[in-house]
């Protein structure tokens, strides 16, 4: 079915045929659109609320009298001539547009409409109804072959017109002749006789239709039928609502259900029943092997069980046994650290009644502190020049040995390991320096290989991670 469009602009109407694609469904559902047109060149524009994308057959290049979507500008674009954008005498709109319809018949009244005229656009057939299509429907006086409602119908001569002469009805006017004598049989079998009711006081109008038994009756093209009063008689429309469907539905799906369940019925019947025992009874076997299988694996989940058991108790044994051999560790320690003193060749002072000895290799100052107290002794404190001549001419003179002197926690502050009061002295020429800031730690016996020669007995401050031999000290 074409599907026509009225567009007019100003003093010019025009109709345009639309082409079926989703651009004219759209433009077609969102009538009536009006606007105010404005020109570009020989494109005439305006913008209308439809939105809809750009289509695969878009194109660049138009025809004169297509119309077309610019979907960039939202615009409905009629296309007369050409335009800023276009070479020579092509139609070239500012981008690609949806081609949706084009023009009928002359277009001219449309190059003259001024920018800002308002622009209208219906469907076609919008108010077609008029005098010439009420005509129409009066001189048919039918609908489907089924007498108007604001007709009379009836046999013979109208009520109210002159009775004819015996023998004749009166036919009226026709199109090509005045009415006339009519043969009375011809009038027997004559159709009805329309009669349009006229406005109160005038004379009905009588303008009968004959029409020979036996031949079609012919009824105008174009019938407004929004004019006849009601919808044509003999025609019965049948609406089913939304609920009526649904119970419609409902009835299907019951039935379906119902020849589902004999189906199966008539299937299973006895054989099936039988097939139904067979399964019963082999996962009855089936679920005795479970249980067996449940009952073996019971069983072995108790061993392991116990076997847990005896595992959690020998650990807890073993952590006891633990507890009982740290103690033994720690007085194997004991012993092994009184074993190495006892293996330290150990000199008694008989003046003072102290003994003396070397560690066996040399270390820091505080690992040799730490390991005189593993053996039972400290370092060495020399409260005395006997003392110290001793310690000379006991262990050399020769050899830088750590003492148990130190400023380490105040500079200057000079302490013996033991807490004793620092009252004797016997630095080297120019000691203490404290070189670098960090010598806080004491050596006997003081050389220096750089100037060639050595302090016997002298002390002087070094680093303390410097390694040397250590003098222990104990009481006898």
């Amino acid at each position: 079915m074409v599907r026509m469009i009225r567009i007019t602009a100003g003093a010019a109407t025009v109709e345009a045929e639309l082409r079926k694609t989703p651009t004219a469904k759209a433009i077609e559902r969102a009538l009536p659109l009006t606007g105010r047109a404005d020109r570009w060149g020989g494109e005439i524009y305006f913008e209308i609320p439809v939105t809809a994308e750009l289509e695969a057959d878009s194109r660049e290049v138009l025809l004169p009298g297509e119309i077309g979507y610019w979907p960039e500008g939202r615009c409905m674009c009629i296309f007369l001539g050409p335009t800023p954008a276009s070479e020579g005498e092509e139609i070239r709109p500012a981008s690609a547009v949806n081609v949706f319809g084009h023009l009928k018949g002359s277009w001219e009244g449309l190059k003259s409409v001024p920018v800002g005229t308002e622009i209208r656009v219906e469907r076609a057939d919008k108010g077609a109804s008029g005098a010439g299509s009420a005509a129409g429907v009066e001189r048919a006086g039918v609908v489907s072959g089924v007498p108007r409602a604001d007709t009379l119908m009836e046999p013979g001569t109208p009520e109210g017109a002159e009775e004819a002469p015996e023998g004749t009805v009166d036919q009226g006017a026709g199109p090509d002749e005045v009415g006339g004598p009519v043969d009375t049989e011809t009038a027997e079998s004559a159709a009805y006789v329309p009669v349009a009711i006229e406005p109160s006081g005038a004379e009905p109008e009588i303008r009968p239709s004959v029409a020979e038994i036996g031949e079609p009756i012919e009824y105008p093209a174009e019938m407004d039928t929004e004019a006849a009063a009601g919808p044509p008689v003999g025609k019965v429309r049948f609406e089913m609502t939304r609920p009526t469907l649904w119970l419609c539905v409902g009835i299907g799906a019951v039935i379906a259900v119902v020849a589902f369940a004999l189906g199966l019925a008539a299937r299973w019947g006895d054989g099936g029943v039988s097939n139904l025992r067979q399964d019963v009874e082999a996962n009855a076997a089936a679920l005795e092997e479970v249980r067996e299988s449940v009952g073996e694996l019971t069983k072995s989940v108790q061993e392991h069980g116990s076997q847990i058991n005896r595992l959690r108790q020998a650990e807890q044994q073993i952590a006891q046994l633990r507890q009982q051999v740290t103690p033994l560790d720690r007085r194997l320690g004991v012993v092994e650290k009184q074993a190495q003193g006892l293996a330290l060749q150990w000199v008694c002072d008989p003046r003072s009644g102290h003994s003396y000895a070397v560690t066996p290799h040399a270390l820091p100052w505080h690992a040799a502190k730490a390991y005189a107290e593993q053996v039972g002794a400290h370092l060495v404190t020399i409260t005395s020049e006997a003392e110290n001549e001793f310690l000379v001419t006991t262990f050399g003179e020769g050899i830088e040995y750590w003492i148990g002197l130190n400023d380490e926690k105040e500079e200057g502050k000079w302490v013996w390991v033991t807490g004793e009061p620092f009252e004797y002295a016997n630095w080297a020429p120019g000691e203490p320096d404290n070189y670098r800031q960090k010598q806080h730690f004491v050596i006997i016996n003081d050389t220096k290989p750089d100037r060639g020669h050595f302090e016997p007995g002298k002390w002087n401050d070094v680093f303390g991670n410097e390694a040397h031999l250590a003098i222990l000290e104990k009481d006898r």
